[in-house]
């Protein structure tokens, strides 16, 4: 019978630079990734996944909505003097992930969560 650890707050910090942090997620299954943005916030924001910690690409993610279906995309987020939560789960296995980010204008929130499941002992 398996274990279920979890939720973990793995990270969660105001992004005011360019490249959000890398956080290594190799023990977890299921990785949420909440972004919330200032009201003042004009920028685009892109989550990247990487097999070895340096190089990064855009990765495979699907928007948690309340209604509907999850469409999976691999595409970036653009802000326009947007204030504004949401969530999106990333659908494939990377040992690595970061939110890597422009803007012209204020900040976004990052806060990444984990889910790992294993069996008992």
């Amino acid at each position: 019978m398996g274990e279920h650890y979890g939720p973990v707050t793995l990270h969660s910090a105001a992004v005011a630079t360019a490249v959000g942090a890398v956080i290594d997620v190799r023990r977890y299954l299921t990785k949420i990734i909440e972004i919330v943005t200032a009201s003042s916030f004009d920028g685009t924001a892109d989550i990247q996944g990487s097999l070895d910690g340096t190089n990064f690409v855009n990765c495979r993610y699907a928007p948690l909505a309340t209604t509907g279906a999850l469409g999976y995309v691999v595409a970036q987020l653009t802000y326009t003097n947007d204030a504004s939560r949401a969530f999106f789960i990333v659908t494939d296995y990377w040992p690595y992930i970061r939110v890597n980010m422009t803007r012209t204008d204020g900040n976004i929130t990052v806060k990444l969560q984990a889910i790992s499941e294993g069996s008992a002992a």
